[in-house]
């Protein structure tokens, strides 16, 4: 386990530093290359057809692909989205609880790890039910740092995305699992992972499309 978790370490670097190498300099080409994802995921039926979307608020100061415009385009369509906060469940694990928004330049507050986050009132506003929420979601949209071509993903470490999707599938075995990420951060080869990582339907980059069993 350890040495699952060292290596994992090290990728978890290797693409930090590969990102900042490609897009610290040119901003141009990161505004890009999320265009080019935001354009793929619009074209993809999945999305066209699904009602209840939980999508993810992007960091762009660690240039995850800025989906900020499809996001607030999805809401202006009529589509339900739905966004992470970061949570403590009863047994003291990092989770992750996801509420509805409206509006993503007024309903958002800066969360953990500086991530932009539902307003906490937005619960209480919209009679929030978990339970409720895990059983509509029809699309789940995942950030990572490194995904591989049979589906794999490392996150960012504390296992927040890989614990909330093991409570999604107790209420929701339907519900598809997409990564999102740049094209560099794919490998083709097998990353290592353990029991408690869960593999994503479907990846796409700026420039491909993939499918898993």
């Amino acid at each position: 386990m350890n040495q699952i978790k060292q290596l994992k370490d090290e990728i978890r670097s290797k693409v930090k530093n590969l990102k900042l190498k490609i897009f610290e300099n040119n901003l141009e080409k990161y505004t890009e290359f999320s265009n080019l994802i935001i354009k793929n995921i619009e074209n993809l039926d999945l999305y066209k057809k699904s009602k209840n979307i939980g999508f993810f608020a992007p960091k762009v100061v660690n240039f995850e692909p800025n989906i900020t415009s499809l996001i607030k385009n999805s809401i202006k369509s009529g589509k339900n989205i739905f966004l992470p906060r970061c949570i403590k469940d009863s047994n003291g694990n990092n989770n992750l609880e996801f509420i509805q928004i409206f509006n993503f330049d007024e309903d958002l507050e800066i969360g953990m790890f500086s991530l932009l986050e539902p307003k906490k009132s937005l619960k209480e506003n919209t009679n929030y039910n978990e339970i409720n929420v895990l059983k509509s979601l029809d699309i789940l949209f995942i950030p990572g740092l490194a995904f591989d071509i049979y589906g794999n993903r490392i996150g960012y470490g504390p296992g927040y995305y890989d614990n909330f999707i093991r409570k999604l599938k107790n209420y929701n075995y339907k519900v598809i699992l997409i990564g999102i990420s740049f094209d560099f951060q794919i490998s083709t080869e097998k990353l290592p992972n353990n029991l408690n990582d869960y593999k994503v339907n479907y990846l796409i980059t700026q420039s491909n499309f993939y499918k898993f069993n």
